[in-house]
């Protein structure tokens, strides 16, 4: 097929078809694969329909390996055939639409607007958090990532429920997701749990240091100045909170697992030079916050026992 004809339907195995057209060349697929929508029992949506099985052989696979693989496949042919602005629409159920999303992340692909996706999935639910919630997960324990683009009734939930939130600043900022609202959901009178987290697999560091660091300025870029005594507190006791886990680490006191990191307080000779001018505990830890990295890091315990040492 060495060039496309508009407006005609072209019958066969989409992938035998797809691996005969010319690269780069469409705009838009529109693609409902298999679901691998073989039931064992009776399956009821949220809205107590039932859901039909699929029991055609061409929804058949024998296991979840050959229904990856499967995929893999159609929509690494999709890819060779899109335009670099070309645009995919799958569609799926609740038994395959992770696993494809999945894949599709693998793929490369980029998703655009997730809220609006998880929206065309889900045209019952109020929001993006009702979709979680219509599955009970929306409880005390339950943890979050991001939370950048919250309706009000979201909020509420968050603050009824217990649930908490990871807050990633530097995976926000190296995508351009969105600012997380510090001030709206956890420093006001009704505080939701909040928690900070690296989400290394959109953001640019495993460091505390650069974690905090982006979180003031995410904060300052809102008129909102974020303490040190609040980042240190995010990024141990209430990281800790947020997992039910405030009673086992976070803190230094008795009876806590000792998970301790020794700072140095004078790593380089800039953070030395600003130290000199130090006024209190907070400008310490706000040098620290802001200047330091891994070199900072003198030792680190874990259960009590030393698994780093820095100058050795």
């Amino acid at each position: 097929m060495p060039k496309l004809v508009p407006n005609q339907i072209i019958p066969g195995n989409c992938i035998d078809v797809l691996a005969e057209m010319p690269a780069e060349s469409v705009d838009l697929i529109f693609a409902d694969p298999p679901y691998n929508l073989q039931l064992r029992r009776a399956l009821w949506r949220p809205d107590q329909s039932k859901v039909e099985a699929v029991n055609n052989d061409w929804d058949k696979f024998t296991d979840f390996q050959a229904y990856d693989q499967f995929t893999e496949i159609w929509l690494n042919a999709c890819k060779r055939v899109l335009k670099p602005t070309g645009t995919l629409w799958v569609i799926g159920s609740y038994h395959n639409i992770h696993r494809v999303g999945t894949i599709l992340q693998n793929l490369g692909f980029w998703t655009l607007n997730e809220i609006a996706w998880v929206k065309e999935l889900f045209p019952g639910a109020r929001d993006y958090l009702d979709v979680y919630e219509t599955f009970g997960l929306v409880k005390s324990g339950a943890n979050f990532g991001h939370a950048l683009h919250l309706t009000e009734r979201e909020i509420d939930s968050f603050r009824q429920s217990g649930a908490g939130i990871s807050h990633c600043p530097t995976s926000n900022t190296f995508i351009g997701s969105g600012l997380f609202k510090m001030a709206d959901l956890r420093d006001n009178p009704q505080p939701i749990a909040v928690g900070l987290a690296t989400d290394i697999g959109g953001g640019t560091s495993f460091s505390m240091f650069d974690t905090m660091k982006s979180a003031y300025e995410i904060a300052q870029l809102q008129g909102y100045s974020l303490h040190p005594a609040k980042a240190f507190y995010l990024a141990t006791m209430g990281s800790a909170k947020l997992l039910q886990l405030d009673g086992v680490i976070g803190n230094l006191a008795a009876g806590y697992e000792a998970d301790i990191q020794i700072i140095d307080l004078k790593s380089r000779p800039l953070i030395s030079e600003r130290m000199s001018h130090a006024r209190d505990i907070w400008d310490v830890l706000f040098a620290q916050m802001i200047m330091a990295d891994d070199r900072a890091v003198r030792c680190v315990y874990s259960g009590g026992a030393l698994i780093y040492e820095r100058d050795k």
